[in-house]
């Protein structure tokens, strides 16, 4: 059951022959049971689908905030050297 995991085509393999077929009739097989089989089938592609939106997520992510961060750095760094210059005047 873990090839289900694994490889991708294996499950949608499964999918389509089991659940997409309405009509076809599932010959019992002795020794296994097909319904642990389609859940694991099933629970794998839902893994997959939020394994991809969770990266998507990030590299969307990735994208869009360091512009905020670019933004809020040239805001803050004249301020932040305004702090930091040295009053020449009030030395000499």
């Amino acid at each position: 059951m873990r090839a289900v995991y694994l490889d991708e085509r294996i499950g949608d393999r499964v999918i389509a022959e089991f659940l997409d077929d309405e009509n076809r009739a599932v010959v019992p097989s002795y020794g296994y049971g097909v319904e642990p089989v389609l859940l694991h089938v099933l629970r794998a592609r839902r893994y997959r689908i939020v394994r991809d939106l969770v990266l998507g997520g990030i590299w969307l992510g990735a994208l869009i905030f360091p512009q905020f961060f670019a933004v809020g750095y040239f805001l803050v760094l004249p301020v932040l050297a305004g702090f930091t210059e040295t009053p020449w005047r009030r030395l000499s």
